[in-house]
C-alpha cells in the first residue's frame, strides 16, 4: 500500500511539473517567452446580462441597410423582429417570443473601412435618339474609377478603372396583314391591330489601368510587401545627442581618471543643415558654400535608386552632419597650453545619446545601419590621416 501511494504521489508530482514555469523567474522576460509550451494561459467563464439596451455591433456610424440579423439560420426582418441604432451600433430585439426562445442570434455587418481609404468616382451618360415613330436608338457610357492613396494595390482592395459602353435599339410597327390572316380562322373575329416589336442591347466592358498605381496592365497585387516588418529607431536628430564621456577602454591621449582623461578631447560639432539655405540664398551665402560634399543636399535616389516614392513625398533625406577639428581644444579640456599636443593621432572627440528601447532582445534590435559620405575625395590626403569612426 505504501508503494502504491508513493507511485501515485510521484505520478501526480510529475504531472504538476508540466505546468511549473520556472524560467519565468530565473531568466529574462524575453528569454522566458521563448518557452511557448509553458507560456500558455487559458481563462474560461460564462456570464448572463439582464440589462443593456440591445446587442453591440462593434462599430459606429454603420451604413443603413448593411446589418443582417439571423436567428437559428432564419433571416429576421428589420422593424418587425429588431431595430438598429446605426449611430452607436446596437441591435435591439423587439420580438419577445424570440428573446424567450434562447435561439442563438447572429449579427453581421458590412465592413466599409477599406472603401474609405480611396477616392471613388462613378459617372455615366445615357443618350436616346428617336429616329421615327417606329425606331428608337440609344447609347450608354459608364465609368467607375478608384484612386488609392498608395501606388501599390493590396489584396482584397484592388482599385479599378472600368468603362462600360452599350447601345440599344427599339423597333415597333403595326402589321395589318397578320390581323387579316387571323380573321380568316372560322371561330376568330378581332379588330385589334397586330404589332411587331424588336428590342436589342449590346454592351462591352473595358478594364483600364487605375491611376497612380503600378499595375501597368498586369495583375500585380501585393499580399504583403513587408514594409512594416522592420522597426526603426531613428538616430539622426541632432538635438538628442550630447557630449560623450571618456571612452571606457581609453584612447591615445586619454587616461582613465582625473582631469588628464580629457586632455586629448578636441572640438566636435554635430548639426543638421536647415533646408532654408537651399531654397533661398541668405546674405553672405553663395552656391559654392552649399554645393560641396560637406554641405550639399542628399537625395533619396542616391541611397535607394529603386525606391518608389508616393506623390508629395520629399525627395531629400535629412542628415546628421559631424564636423571634427582635431587641432582645436574641445570642451572640458583643461590641458595646459604646452601640454595640448599638436599630434592629431592623440586627439579624440565623441557624442552619445540615450535610446528609449529598454530591451534590445525583445525589440529585435539587431544592427546599426548608416551611410557615410566620403568628403575627402577631393582632398589630397592619404587614407592613414583620415582617422577612425567608432561606435
Amino acid at each position: 500500500t505504501k508503494k502504491e501511494n508513493y507511485e501515485i504521489e510521484n505520478s501526480y508530482n510529475k504531472n504538476q511539473q508540466r505546468y511549473v514555469f520556472r524560467e519565468m523567474y530565473s531568466l529574462t522576460k524575453a528569454a522566458a517567452l521563448e518557452f511557448t509550451e509553458k507560456n500558455k494561459f487559458q481563462l474560461k467563464g460564462r456570464y448572463k446580462s439582464e440589462g443593456g439596451d440591445g446587442i453591440s455591433i462593434g462599430a459606429f456610424n454603420v451604413p443603413r441597410g448593411s446589418v443582417r440579423v439571423t436567428a437559428g439560420g432564419r433571416v429576421l426582418r428589420e422593424g418587425l423582429d429588431y431595430i438598429v441604432n446605426y449611430e452607436i451600433g446596437r441591435v435591439k430585439i423587439i420580438d419577445e417570443g424570440l428573446k424567450a426562445s434562447n435561439i442563438p442570434i447572429d449579427i453581421s455587418v458590412e465592413n466599409n473601412s477599406f472603401f474609405n481609404q480611396q477616392n471613388k468616382r462613378f459617372s455615366g451618360i445615357n443618350v436616346n435618339h428617336r429616329i421615327s415613330d417606329k425606331i428608337n436608338i440609344g447609347g450608354t457610357l459608364i465609368n467607375l474609377s478608384e484612386n488609392p492613396l498608395t501606388q501599390k494595390a493590396n489584396y482584397g482592395t484592388e482599385p479599378v478603372n472600368n468603362t462600360m459602353m452599350g447601345v440599344n435599339l427599339n423597333f415597333s410597327t403595326e402589321i395589318p396583314f397578320l390581323t387579316r390572316m387571323v380573321n380568316k380562322w372560322p371561330t376568330i373575329s378581332t379588330n385589334t391591330p397586330s404589332q411587331l416589336s424588336f428590342r436589342g442591347e449590346m454592351a462591352n466592358l473595358a478594364a483600364n489601368d487605375p491611376r497612380n498605381t503600378q499595375l501597368n496592365g498586369e495583375t500585380n497585387v501585393y499580399i504583403d510587401d513587408f514594409e512594416g516588418a522592420q522597426t526603426n529607431i531613428d538616430i539622426k536628430g541632432f538635438t538628442a545627442w550630447t557630449l560623450s564621456s571618456v571612452p571606457i577602454n581609453g584612447v591615445p591621449g586619454a587616461t582613465s581618471e582625473g582631469l588628464e582623461s580629457g586632455y586629448g578631447r578636441s572640438k566636435l560639432a554635430w548639426y543638421s543643415i536647415d533646408q532654408v539655405f537651399y531654397s533661398r540664398q541668405p546674405n553672405g551665402i553663395n552656391n559654392d558654400d552649399i554645393s560641396s560634399n560637406e554641405t550639399r543636399r542628399i537625395f533619396i535616389d542616391e541611397l535607394f535608386p529603386e525606391q518608389d516614392l508616393v506623390q508629395g513625398t520629399p525627395r531629400t533625406l535629412p542628415t546628421l552632419d559631424l564636423a571634427y577639428y582635431p587641432e582645436e581644444r574641445g570642451p572640458y579640456n583643461n590641458a595646459p597650453k604646452d601640454e595640448f599636443s599638436i599630434n592629431t593621432k592623440e586627439k579624440w572627440a565623441g557624442i552619445s545619446r540615450a535610446i528609449n528601447a529598454t530591451n534590445f532582445e525583445q525589440s529585435n534590435v539587431e544592427f546599426i545601419e548608416f551611410w557615410l559620405l566620403d568628403t575627402f575625395t577631393d582632398q589630397k590626403s592619404s587614407s592613414e590621416d583620415l582617422g577612425e569612426l567608432v561606435f
